[in-house]
């Protein structure tokens, strides 16, 4: 657990999450280079709903981003730790060998599949595929929020069905070419859009210090008693659903480690990130959770919606945001694609690349006759229904997006969701690979394997606890 969903961090997501073989990052990178691609696939538009979530999850608000901070350094160096040992083990057959790279879609698809077998890779894509359909369905949500507020006459459901002619076109493009200039203008309507909430809601705040009354007294105290009072369980569950999607290095981890120049410091690259996000992120969320609870029209699950309604600076920054949420739309979008359409290409490429695995009978199923007649079938048959596929999505999120239209409740879900891969996977797969390896009876194995145990129990709990809950809340409305 997503990331793990995003304007400008939406691409990243989509992006690092390389099914397919794809040229490798430049090799060489600075511990602040690799520094700066983690924190990017962790800032996002997520942040847009993390004031929202700062009222939500009260006096949990701030320790719980240092947990997650800490929760997700320690699963991210967990892969790093499983990946050394996993090509100690297995020589050229290690995650990163040319044989796995080809047979695996990602490197942590890789290592999953390496330490797990089939149920690992499973594990991890259908959770990939779940969190990135998600995240097209909150930028189809987030274009059409926007819209109607641009255009108050127009329903929020008239905005939806709007936006699905619109993303038809995008939706069927078969190549990411032309939409890379998406990700950087994504990032410079994020910034802008952060700023001028920013500078819109300390005006307004310092505005209402000037010419305070008891009323706008009253507003700042109840304001500060919601940030520090303990919340309920399904509001720590919309806090925590936000504050986990705000993550998310798992992803990204192994390939910003192999392009480094010295790999070893891949772990103060990561400390580096993630205090990063944690301090940006405690910042934008008390700020503005503040600064837009002390009003009379409380802080918006889509913080964007807070600004001046009419405003020439408001409708620019919103509409500037709903176009590049559109476009953004097909980056998170491809890889669904190519998961459902090439589901068993990989064991394929395995059992072809004359690479010595554990699962050898796996690989000798792969080697038969009948079943390499069946993936000929099936690889011929899939580029007819691709397209079919791409529009059912699209018919999908549009679904969501009229039932459900609530970008933070959302946005909780889909963290909640992308746990799977953030905070269950990484112990199961180190567990496997490093702490059941080492055979020995020494204090530090038994630590390594009771920290591992605890960590799986700890992800599946939370993972199920408060993905029902979120799921649960979504059912009822989400906060409308």
């Amino acid at each position: 657990m997503a990331q793990l969903l995003r304007q400008s961090s939406d691409a990243a997501l989509a992006s690092s999450y390389t099914l397919l073989p794809s040229d490798k990052p430049p090799a060489g990178v600075s511990v602040c280079e690799a520094a700066t691609s983690l924190a990017k696939i962790c800032v996002g538009t997520g942040v847009m709903a993390l004031p929202w979530a700062f009222v939500q999850g009260g006096a949990l608000a701030v320790p719980g981003l240092v947990l997650l901070g800490a929760w997700n350094y320690y699963t991210s160096y967990q892969l790093i730790e499983a990946r050394h040992a996993f090509e100690r083990r297995g020589g050229n057959c290690g995650p990163m060998s040319p044989g796995m790279q080809r047979a695996s879609r990602s490197a942590y698809s890789a290592l999953a599949y390496g330490a797990l077998g089939r149920p690992g890779r499973l594990l991890l894509e259908c959770g990939l595929i779940s969190v990135l359909v998600g995240v097209c369905a909150s930028l189809q949500m987030q274009a059409a929020q926007l819209a109607h507020s641009l255009i108050p006459a127009a329903s929020h459901t008239l905005c939806v069905l709007v936006t699905a002619p619109l993303l038809a076109p995008l939706v069927l493009l078969k190549t990411a070419s032309g939409l890379s200039r998406v990700n950087l203008a994504g990032l410079i309507v994020l910034i802008a859009s952060l700023s001028s909430v920013c500078i819109e809601g300390s005006r307004r705040y310092y505005e209402r210090e000037l010419h305070a009354t008891a009323t706008t007294a009253e507003s700042a105290e109840s304001a500060l008693s919601a940030l520090t009072a303990m919340p309920s369980l399904s509001a720590a569950a919309a806090y925590f659903g936000v504050a986990a999607f705000c993550f998310g290095t798992q992803a990204l981890v192994l390939p910003v480690q192999e392009s480094m120049a010295r790999p070893a410091h891949a772990r103060r690259a990561l400390g580096l990130a993630l205090s990063f996000v944690v301090l940006l992120n405690v910042a934008i969320g008390s700020l503005l959770s503040f600064w837009y609870g002390s009003s009379d029209e409380g802080v918006q699950q889509l913080i964007l919606l807070n600004l001046q309604a009419g405003s020439p600076l408001s409708a620019a920054i919103e509409s500037a945001s709903a176009a590049v949420a559109l476009l953004s739309y097909p980056l998170p979008l491809m890889p669904v694609v190519q998961l459902l359409t090439s589901p068993v290409e990989g064991d394929t490429r395995l059992a072809d690349s004359g690479c010595e695995h554990k699962s050898a009978p796996l690989l000798a199923a792969a080697r038969s006759p009948l079943e390499r007649a069946r993936r000929r079938a099936t690889a011929s048959w899939w580029p007819q229904g691709e397209d079919a596929i791409r529009l059912a999505l699209l018919a999908f999120t549009t679904t969501v997006s009229l039932l459900v239209p609530n970008f933070g409740a959302v946005t909780g879900f889909l963290g909640c969701v992308n746990l799977a891969n953030s905070a269950l996977l990484p112990p199961l797969i180190h567990l496997r690979l490093v702490a059941l390896e080492r055979q020995s009876c020494t204090w530090g194995y038994r630590r390594g394997v009771v920290v591992d145990v605890l960590l799986i129990l700890l992800g599946a709990a939370t993972l199920m606890f408060f993905t029902a809950l979120s799921g649960r809340a979504l059912l009822l409305g989400g906060g409308r």
